[in-house]
């Protein structure tokens, strides 16, 4: 009985874990990061390298690393060689409303915005520049330079509660 108690206070724990976790997305070209990452669970980068992208999968203690564009040529020949009876199958839809998905969108946090621009044209920069300033606070940072750099880094969190929350309690 103890036994039964305890295991399910762990698996309580578990699932009130995964939904109080914290998703990240980031977009960060000044160090070619690009990925979602769930603290504890695992992560998906996408790695850019010449000519081809590299899809790293880490899952708690499985990795796996797989190259997008060489996978993408073998998936096109098995495609068209596809049985037919298969392709008749009916697909279910995932229907989301759109007023859901931008209750989605809005659960999602910023904690990183930093972009920084380079138009090229001295006085459409030099245009700009009161705006960014103007724009720019805290969580936000807009830079318009005159250097030729063009950067962005950009790092949103969620979690699954409230993500659950926005959708069916809101």
């Amino acid at each position: 009985m103890i036994f039964l108690i305890v295991l399910l206070i762990i698996i309580t724990f578990i699932a009130v874990w995964l939904v109080v976790t914290p998703i990240k997305l980031i977009i960060d070209s000044t160090n070619n990061n690009y990925g979602i990452e769930w603290w504890g669970i695992g992560n998906l980068k996408v790695i850019p390298i010449l000519n081809d992208f590299k899809l790293q999968i880490s899952v708690l203690f499985w990795r796996k690393n797989i190259m997008l564009l060489e996978k993408s040529g073998q998936l096109a020949k098995k495609r068209a060689t596809k049985n037919p009876r298969n392709s008749k199958r009916k697909k279910r839809k995932f229907n989301l409303s759109r007023i859901r998905f931008l209750k989605i969108l809005k659960s999602f946090k910023i904690k990183v915005w930093q972009v920084n621009i380079d138009t090229g044209n001295v006085i459409l920069n030099s245009y700009l520049f009161p705006f960014c300033y103007l724009l720019s606070n805290k969580k936000r940072n807009l830079i318009i330079n005159y250097t030729g750099k063009t950067d962005v880094k950009i790092e949103f969190q969620n979690s699954i509660g409230r993500m659950l929350s926005a959708m069916y309690l809101n």
